[in-house]
């Protein structure tokens, strides 16, 4: 991993919380890829993480980070 990376949104889903979302210090990861369109209220949205990954097991050793972001979940589903 690039040393300049430090900041981990853990369950980046949409991004929604970043005002640059593709910030250049963070990596996004979540458990899921998504093609834009998956919300039809919002027909942008989409799930572009990173990694792929679970938060219950991450990848990186500790203290690989100075924040890390954890935005859980909010939705059980979201299909129609």
């Amino acid at each position: 991993m690039e040393k300049e990376k430090i900041i981990l949104d853990c369950t980046c889903g949409g991004r929604t919380i970043w005002f640059d979302k593709n910030h250049p210090q963070a990596v996004y990861t979540d458990i899921r890829s998504a093609a834009r369109g998956i919300d039809p209220q919002r027909p942008n949205f989409h799930v572009c993480p990173d990694a792929i990954m679970d938060y219950r097991s991450m990848e990186y050793e500790d203290n690989t980070f100075r924040l890390v972001v954890w935005d859980p979940p909010h939705l059980k589903d979201i299909s129609e």
